[in-house]
């Protein structure tokens, strides 16, 4: 859905006021389709500022908060906006001034720049750069990403998490400060959406799968995990701030969260890349980011290279902490991430499940968050066939059996 002109209006007034414009035009320029956000409308938009004859052009996204009000008695949408807004104003200027105050570069990492928002009551909002306008896209949602894209993606992380890790570590009353509030709302977006139960017949499901492909012995290896019974606790419940790895996280890494640059035509090579949608950041384990990503947006052919990918991952973890004296080492090995893809891995399996049909769904099965909201069924609307099943099928299986062969 497109947001709202009269919320348009107001928040260009604020964005041109901040600019030093009087004079502008709005033009819209399209909204994204069902199926590729949930927690709110999205809409492109071309403001045309003029002074003393000079137009400037300004590319701007604009995300809004769905107004529903069941789909609001249903999630913690305020919360949501207001911790987008929190990375943005907040956690993002913290970690440059990080990185200032012990005088090391900038990671390679970039991220959209904000000209305002605002967080009255159905009117949560975040005004953005358009990264669409400066050459950067959306990877198909219905393919899964190649290696190239998952080195990058793993390499950025290392970096992102890597400055969150040097602050927790180089200023760490600064990061108890700017932290202590950043609670779990994608686990309390799942609790009080009461999504919880679709998610363990998906997991059911997948099982059925599994015997299907005469792989009891896994079967087994899951039973003994005991996974189906902890679901609840794996999915909603993923916050830990103590543990000296925990990192600030992206959040919510599925495919629509990232964005790639390319040379050309060849579209097979990311040169740049960013993360977007900071909505679900909170404070846990890296592998919760990772594992993620991995079963979210990679197939089994990638997911071969997991240990590379990891690696890849170490190798830029430990340059961005090199550079503020810090040896990572000390709390987080290449031997401690395993250990916490064992146990938190699962996490990312688990999103997979209801976050892999979203990517195949094409725009007419992708499911109404808020008219499910208003017809109180939320805990089923995320389990519903689509016509790309069969890879779906597979997709899951591929999951399954690559945690299940390398880490139970």
């Amino acid at each position: 859905m497109p947001v709202s002109e009269v919320l348009i209006q107001h928040l260009v007034l604020q964005v041109m006021k901040n600019e030093n414009y009087a004079t502008f035009k709005i033009d819209t320029g399209g909204n994204t389709a069902r199926g590729d956000g949930y927690l709110g409308d999205i809409s492109f938009i071309t403001v045309t500022a003029c002074r003393n004859g000079i137009k400037k052009p300004y590319r701007l996204v604009v995300k809004a908060a769905n107004p529903n009000e069941a789909f609001r008695e249903k999630t913690p949408i305020e919360d949501v906006y207001k911790r987008e807004v929190y990375m943005y104003t907040t956690i993002f200027p913290s970690l440059y001034d990080l990185c200032n105050d012990f005088c090391v570069d900038f990671p390679d990492l970039s991220f959209a720049k904000v000209y305002t928002s605002c967080l009255e009551p159905k009117k949560e909002s975040i005004v953005l750069q358009n990264m669409k306008t400066i050459g950067f896209d959306l990877h198909s949602r219905l393919v899964p990403m190649n290696l190239n894209h998952a080195h990058m993606v793993f390499s950025r992380y290392g970096k992102f998490h890597g400055l969150s890790m040097a602050m927790r570590h180089k200023k760490s009353a600064l990061f108890q400060k700017l932290t202590k509030d950043m609670t779990d709302l994608f686990g309390i977006f799942l609790a009080q959406a009461n999504m919880v139960p679709s998610i363990r017949e998906d997991y059911k499901t997948a099982m059925k799968l599994l015997k299907e492909r005469g792989r009891m012995d896994l079967v087994r290896k899951y039973e003994n995990a005991k996974i189906f019974e902890d679901i609840e606790k794996i999915t909603c419940k993923s916050t830990d701030p103590s543990d000296p790895a925990s990192v600030i996280l992206h959040g919510d890494c599925w495919n629509n969260n990232f964005m790639f640059k390319y040379d050309g035509l060849n579209r097979n090579q990311p040169t740049d890349m960013i993360f977007i949608d900071f909505q679900l950041s909170r404070v846990a384990s890296p592998v919760y980011d990772l594992a993620y990503y991995a079963y979210a947006c990679l197939d089994k052919h990638v997911l071969s290279d997991i240990h590379y990918l990891l690696e890849v991952y170490y190798k830029s973890l430990l340059e961005t902490l090199d550079r503020f004296g810090i040896n990572v080492n000390d709390f987080f090995s290449f031997d401690k991430i395993i250990s916490h893809w064992k146990q938190y891995g699962k996490y990312g399996l688990l999103m997979s499940l209801f976050i892999v049909r979203v990517e195949l769904s094409n725009s007419t099965e992708a499911p109404d968050f808020a008219a499910s909201a208003e017809k109180g069924n939320l805990d089923t609307f995320l389990i519903y066939e689509i016509a790309n099943q069969a890879i779906y099928d597979e997709r899951i299986l591929d999951n399954l059996i690559h945690f299940a062969e390398n880490f139970i």
